[in-house]
């Protein structure tokens, strides 16, 4: 159960993360215009870096 919340989460980071980087004009960060998308999705890219890091990724391939 514990892996499979796990996976869960992992999904629903990724399930609002890229379309807040391909809906959020990423690079034009005009002044208060549509903050909220640009901020999500550079969370979001440094949550992958960590993801990738330290090996998140694990919890996606079979235990055995």
């Amino acid at each position: 159960m514990n892996r499979f919340l796990k996976i869960v989460v992992h999904l629903t980071i990724f399930a609002v993360g890229i379309p807040a980087i391909g809906f959020s004009n990423f690079w034009d960060w005009g002044p208060l215009r549509g903050m909220i998308l640009p901020a999500v999705a550079t969370v979001f890219l440094l949550y992958l870096i960590v993801f990738i890091l330290l090996g998140g990724y694990r919890v996606f391939q079979s235990s055995s």
